[in-house]
């Protein structure tokens, strides 16, 4: 994997930055800072699917939720899922994961878009949890395993590093994230899925 010149960042860190600073100076490889960024998503998760939230808390969950979840997908496509599908034998948990992924930026392109209606806008929220709470659940209970076994430590961590300078990288650029809906993303599945 190609290692990238890290771009230090005048801003001052945050309480979850500095988690993220001490987690890779202590070393790490990508199946300890997946599981890491899936902890904050799952505690999001059980306030969007909380039947008693109402939407004025929801709706700052599903923000922040949103910024994290795009980060994260986004790292965890162009370092982890792209060597998943180098390899015959876990092709198809990379495209999996791809598909998964586009399927929750369509549900969170259709939360923003939606206006005037706060019955749809709390079913799709809820809706969208549930998508990514089985996505987690699933990477984490085969998905990761598989990884453990076929990669080597040295492989673990190159990959970790890769993922861990992207989400930084979309971290510091504080720009609207693009959605997996853009036409560089769309052509960029078909890639992979007509080597199927």
């Amino acid at each position: 994997m190609k290692k990238a010149a890290k771009k230090k960042s005048s801003a001052k860190p945050t309480e979850s930055s500095s988690k993220r600073e001490a987690s890779k100076n202590e070393g790490g490889e990508i199946i300890e800072f997946i599981k890491r960024d899936h902890k904050p998503l799952k505690e999001l998760i059980s306030v969007m699917k909380d039947p008693k939230a109402k939407m004025a808390e929801k709706k700052p969950v599903f923000k922040k939720f949103q910024s994290l979840l795009l980060r994260h997908a986004h790292a965890e496509e162009q370092s982890l899922y792209i060597e998943l599908k180098s390899r015959k034998d876990l092709r198809l948990d990379g495209v999996e994961g791809d598909v998964e992924h586009a399927l929750a930026d369509g549900l969170m392109e259709e939360i923003d878009s939606i206006q005037n209606d706060n019955d749809t806008w709390m079913a799709k929220v809820k809706v969208l949890a549930e998508v990514v709470e089985h996505h987690i659940e699933e990477e984490e209970d085969d998905m990761l395993k598989k990884v453990r076994k076929e990669f080597d430590l040295q492989m673990r961590t190159e990959i970790g590093e890769e993922y861990e300078r992207l989400y930084d990288e979309l971290r510091r650029s504080e720009v609207e994230l693009p959605t997996k809906q853009s036409a560089s993303a769309d052509s960029h599945r078909a890639e992979s899925l007509r080597d199927l």
